[in-house]
């Protein structure tokens, strides 16, 4: 008695009941897996089909769609808005920046001229502006005497170090006067400070 014939393998799925024998041929198992296959494909077709039929669902995902788009069209519409109002804020702080420049230079004249009532009235004038300009987190850059960096300043002219060599406190890349003082907003370079350094102008021409 052969008991490899008498031994039959049990079915993997009880829906499909299948017995395949292990001495059959190559046949019953193909037959088996073909069963199989088949059970899948007509479950993949109901899925479609009631996806296809599902008027209720497909609804629901059309006005998720819909929300997700005009969401995202809303917060495209903030962003855009957000980014002119920057824009407009920006233009308005340059043109401050300008009118204290603009006094500035009208302080050096009066300083010049010793002319003490303008100079009371521009002091007046600066005091509120810098005031503002500090309440809108936007820093004055007044380098005076630093070592020059050309992430916050910008080099108009250079001495040469020889006219300093009295004073002790001067070395190269020294910042010697501030042209216009620079600026940063939110702890960021709005403005670069326009400055004159020394420099040793023997080792220059080298």
């Amino acid at each position: 008695m052969d008991i490899n014939k008498d031994f039959k393998k049990k079915k993997i799925d009880e829906d499909l009941n299948i017995d395949v024998n292990i001495d059959n041929d190559l046949v019953s198992y193909v037959n088996a897996i073909s069963k199989i296959d088949s059970n899948i494909n007509d479950l993949y077709e109901n899925l479609n089909r009631w996806f296809r039929n599902d008027t209720k669902g497909n609804k629901i995902i059309e006005i998720l769609d819909e929300k997700i788009r005009k969401k995202d069209n809303d917060i495209y519409m903030k962003e855009k808005e957000l980014d002119k109002e920057k824009n407009k804020n920006i233009d308005i702080y340059k043109r401050i920046i300008d009118i204290l420049d603009q006094v500035e230079s009208i302080n050096e004249y009066a300083n010049a001229t010793e002319d003490k009532n303008l100079k009371i009235i521009l002091d007046n004038v600066n005091k509120n502006i810098n005031r503002y300009l500090s309440s809108i987190d936007i820093e004055e850059i007044n380098p005076i005497m630093q070592i020059y960096d050309s992430k916050l300043h910008e080099c108009l002219k250079i001495e040469d170090i020889d006219k300093f060599k009295n004073n002790p406190m001067v070395t190269e890349n020294t910042i010697v006067k501030v042209i216009k003082k620079g600026y940063k907003l939110h702890g960021s370079i709005f403005k670069s400070a326009k400055v004159i350094v020394v420099k040793n102008k023997k080792i220059m021409q080298k």
